[in-house]
């Protein structure tokens, strides 16, 4: 009976023990509601802490954006032959640099030659056509002839003088020289050339292939044409302006930095809130871009005014962006916020209404963020 005495006070101490470290346990040293934080004074004395107000400033930066490389309408052709026939020869190929004047495609057809054949039957024609019309001219000054018959020569004269001129328009569509046909030079194919010099984007035929007037046979684009497409944002929108310079560069090559300039601003906006603002480069070597080229733009923007904090204010967590606001002694309330361009350790802040006047922690906010976090995730 003894021994059962001594075994049952044990069993009764152990279970006090037990109970009083459960409840020192489970007392919290610091509260978390939604996203609120109060913490301890012994906390406190681990985190140095200051507050900030709001304040309003001029402050200038840049404004990072994603952009791609396109091509200025005027600087890209779609080049086609005057008329149909089959492909002889393709020259060039995709990325392929050409100059000006150089033979892109070779196209033959019968109907070449007849354009030509046409032409110097017309030319034999006004051989005796002129002569007959100067001589009826001159016989009706003096009304040795009707003026009927003067007419009819007249109207012959200029009417093969029409097709003449008609046909050595379409000779030079094709790249065929007038005077060469007029020596006896027929040809059974035509060259298609480069417009101008450039890169060759796209080649749509191969040889034999039947192309008509209205097939793109190769595209061809001029480098000096790059333009760039920045989007941008509708909240970003109005610090955007004409004239604005603009730092381009490409994830794979950070450090080689091009200029440009905003030409054109966006008056649209599309499904997804964005519009796209067109800049022009300035004296780039437009080599090292190419055409659908993903790249990265920094615009530089003017002093405007602006509610600021202090850069150390402004925390991130989980793609957004938070501010601490004290709201009593060792007591904090995590508040979202939209920041906008920072420069000289300041950052603009978007919904500014609901902090001013507020005392907002600047020094010390990443760790009342990891003190929360932690709490949460406790």
């Amino acid at each position: 009976m003894k021994y059962l005495f001594i075994i049952l006070s044990a069993f009764l101490i152990l279970s006090c023990k037990n109970e009083a470290v459960k409840e020192e346990t489970a007392k919290p040293a610091s509260k978390v509601v939604e996203n609120q934080l109060e913490l301890t004074n012994e906390q406190l004395k681990t985190i140095e802490l200051s507050t900030v107000k709001m304040a309003k400033k001029q402050i200038s930066g840049t404004l990072q954006l994603n952009g791609k490389v396109d091509i200025d309408p005027d600087s890209k052709v779609s080049i086609s032959s005057a008329l149909g026939g089959h492909v002889k020869s393709v020259r060039v190929l995709p990325g392929k640099f050409v100059r000006k004047g150089d033979v892109i495609v070779i196209i033959e057809d019968n109907q070449f030659i007849q354009i030509q054949q046409d032409y110097l039957t017309t030319q034999a024609q006004l051989l005796s056509a002129a002569p007959n019309y100067n001589r009826q001219k001159e016989l009706n000054t003096t009304k040795s002839t009707s003026d009927k018959l003067m007419q009819q020569a007249e109207t012959e004269y200029k009417s093969l003088l029409a097709i003449k001129n008609g046909l050595e328009e379409k000779l030079r569509l094709l790249n065929i020289n007038p005077s060469k046909v007029a020596a006896g030079k027929i040809q059974r194919s035509i060259n298609i050339v480069a417009p101008f010099s450039g890169v060759v984007s796209g080649v749509n035929v191969n040889k034999g292939k039947y192309v008509a007037p209205s097939d793109v046979l190769v595209e061809l684009i001029n480098p000096q044409g790059l333009i760039l497409k920045v989007k941008v944002f509708e909240k970003d929108l109005p610090k955007i302006a004409i004239g604005q310079n603009v730092t381009l560069f490409t994830n794979g090559d950070a450090d080689n930095k091009l200029k440009a300039k905003i030409i054109t601003k966006g008056n649209s906006i599309l499904e997804d809130g964005s519009t796209e603002v067109i800049a022009k480069l300035i004296n780039a070597n437009k080599s090292e871009l190419i055409n659908g080229l993903y790249i990265n733009a920094l615009i530089d923007l003017d002093n405007v005014d602006a509610f600021t904090l202090p850069a150390d204010a402004v925390v991130s967590f989980e793609g957004k962006n938070y501010v601490f606001e004290q709201i009593a002694a060792g007591k904090f309330r995590m508040m979202e916020v939209e920041i906008g361009t920072a420069n000289e350790g300041f950052v603009s802040i978007q919904n500014h209404s609901s902090l001013l006047n507020k005392n907002i922690i600047g020094k010390g906010a990443y760790s009342l963020l990891m003190a929360l976090k932690n709490k949460t995730e406790e």
